[in-house]
């Protein structure tokens, strides 16, 4: 399985970082020399302002998933708050395929949002128990889940 970082530019059709540590050269708001700030990154990446922040907790589970979901009019941000692991995405289409499926590493501090239409699951937890989350996203995003089977077509499943 090639696990790629999630600062690589790849992971740019699939979300969007807020996290300097990952690469991001300049934050929109800043503080001068001592911090540097994102504001409203609710209005500008997820199209709404009606927002909600959740906690999500993610175990270990095989790496490659059966099911991936998609929400069809919103994006969500993730923020990882502890734990390793790895995110599946597989590209907007009308079903998610093994053979296009790309893995992203996803640590603590890092920050991104997954476009609305992406094929994605939550971050699977990798070399630890679980991995867990800070979530935002809209208020009416459970209404907006497309869920369907991972077609297979690649070159097998993978195992780490």
């Amino acid at each position: 399985m090639d696990i790629k970082e999630i600062h690589d530019e790849g992971f740019a059709k699939y979300g969007k970082l807020f996290s300097k540590r990952l690469g991001m050269a300049d934050m929109p708001d800043s503080y001068g020399a001592t911090s540097s700030y994102w504001h409203n990154i609710q209005k500008d990446s997820l199209n709404t302002a009606n927002i909600t922040v959740g906690y999500l907790s993610v175990k270990k589970q095989p790496p490659v998933p059966g099911v991936m979901e998609r929400h069809v009019k919103f994006g969500e941000i993730f923020v990882a708050i502890s734990g390793e692991g790895v995110l599946p995405v597989c590209p907007a289409a009308d079903a998610p395929c093994e053979k296009d499926m790309e893995f992203y590493r996803v640590k603590p501090g890092d920050a991104f949002l997954i476009y609305g239409g992406v094929w994605h699951t939550p971050p699977i937890a990798h070399g630890c128990d679980e991995i867990d989350f800070i979530m935002i996203v809209p208020e009416d995003i459970l209404g907006d889940i497309d869920k369907k089977q991972v077609m297979q077509g690649g070159e097998g499943w993978f195992a780490w």
